[in-house]
């Protein structure tokens, strides 16, 4: 089984490699363009990891993005750490996301499994923190928010999950993660429709309304983040791509 990293933090790329043990070789690839020519993936990739640090840097994102459309086929892995302040020390700790619904084959749901078993147990079995703890209850919404592509709950959904009071979940995430709950998951959603702007044909009020928003806001709110409209990105990427 063959699998390539791709901008995954050095930490926890050893983590990753602990975890599934010899069964997997690995390969590491820091993607420096988005040129469709050097868009050049080593041979006999089964699985791919995707480090993502939450800067959410328009040209970075771009050129993981584009790659991974040229090798859609392929599954991948966004791997993220848990999102936390600065001066909290924890082991190297990490959350997945999954943005398609991939066919995978069984040495392909092994390695899900296996990594998805590791999270369970370092860090949703009540050893680091007490399931009853705040930090437990902000890591678990932070599973839940990133373990969802669509994520079309809202806050008091996400706050009845946990068995807490929406304002004292927006109070201490914020206390704890050291970003706005609002920031957290507005990020996951734009990072999610730029993937499926860039890998899909999807229309673009399509792709606003699967994630929540109705379009005319959806359009604004990518603009104000990224700086430039979802249709703009389309056109940039379907001449990399042609």
């Amino acid at each position: 089984m063959r699998a390539l990293a791709i901008s995954v933090d050095e930490k926890r790329f050893e983590t990753i490699k602990q975890i599934l043990g010899k069964d997997v070789h690995f390969e590491v690839l820091n993607i420096k363009s988005s040129d469709k020519n050097l868009l050049l993936c080593p041979h006999n990739i089964d699985f791919f990891f995707v480090g993502c640090d939450y800067r959410c840097e328009l040209q970075s994102c771009l050129k993981n993005f584009i790659f991974l459309s040229e090798y859609k086929q392929v599954p991948f892995l966004m791997i993220r750490p848990l999102c936390l302040r600065t001066e909290v020390q924890l082991p190297e700790l990490f959350l997945i996301s999954r943005f398609e619904d991939y066919t995978l084959t069984a040495d392909q749901e092994k390695i899900f499994d296996k990594i998805k078993a590791y999270l369970d147990h370092s860090i949703f079995s009540g050893r680091l923190f007490h399931p009853a703890s705040i930090v437990y209850k902000v890591f678990e919404v932070q599973k839940i928010i990133l373990s969802d592509p669509r994520l079309r709950g809202n806050v008091p959904s996400l706050a009845a999950k946990v068995r807490l009071s929406p304002s004292w979940l927006f109070s201490k995430f914020k206390e704890i993660s050291g970003v706005p709950l609002e920031t957290f998951i507005l990020k996951k959603k734009l990072c999610y429709s730029l993937w499926k702007i860039i890998s899909t044909q999807e229309p673009i009020k399509t792709i606003a309304l699967e994630i929540g928003y109705k379009p005319p806001s959806f359009s604004k709110r990518f603009h104000d983040f990224y700086g430039v409209t979802p249709s703009a990105i389309r056109k940039k990427s379907s001449f990399l791509l042609s």
